[in-house]
């Protein structure tokens, strides 16, 4: 089984995956999840224990592509997908994916921004 991620906007991945090779029994449904690996523009990475898994998305068992919705802007996610049977759930497959930057850009000349995680308490910018 593979997941692979085809398309994305700023606030939504579309995946496709192929049904497994070998499975524990007739597969009843895929169940997806993902959680958020990191958070906007300056990339900062979670805790991955802090990170908890979204709410799990069940997908009808003739389906082998969904769209996960509602995703922050330019942010990567971990997503899973696991087919079920009768006997439990499978052995399934795992991707990691960005979502687009949001919005429109503005570029500005001679302006350079590093994003660090040592300072937590903000950015002001001024253009003159």
């Amino acid at each position: 089984m593979n997941l692979e991620v085809t398309s994305h906007t700023s606030d939504s991945l579309h995946v496709d995956w192929q049904p497994p090779t070998h499975s524990n029994g007739v597969v009843e449904l895929y169940l997806l999840r993902y959680r958020l690996t990191a958070l906007g523009d300056c990339r900062r990475l979670l805790d991955p224990a802090a990170s908890h898994w979204s709410r799990l998305l069940d997908i009808d068992s003739d389906q082998t592509q969904a769209v996960v919705t509602d995703l922050h802007p330019y942010s990567q996610y971990q997503l899973k997908i696991f087919p079920r049977t009768a006997a439990g759930r499978g052995q399934g497959a795992i991707a990691f994916a960005t979502t687009a930057a949001a919005g429109r850009r503005y570029v500005t000349r001679h302006l350079f921004i590093m994003c660090t995680m040592a300072d937590h308490k903000g950015l002001n910018l001024r253009h003159g």
